[in-house]
């Protein structure tokens, strides 16, 4: 999936993906990273233990009221 950097917001990066949607990803996963940088999302489904930790990132990753 492709996403491009928006803006930056606190310590949150707003990436803007394909259909329009934004995403909130931490700062600090992307050092140097700045408004108008492309960059490819990839998604992998994990272990079953991992799939607690993954929905909980998504969540965190997917809240409107960052």
């Amino acid at each position: 999936m492709k996403a491009v950097i928006d803006r930056i917001e606190g310590d949150f990066l707003v990436l803007e993906i394909e259909g329009g949607q934004e995403l909130f990803w931490p700062k600090k996963d992307f050092v140097g990273a700045k408004e108008g940088d492309e960059l490819n999302i990839f998604l992998a489904k994990g272990e079953p233990d991992n799939e607690v930790k993954a929905k909980e990132l998504l969540k965190q990753i997917f809240k409107r009221d960052v």
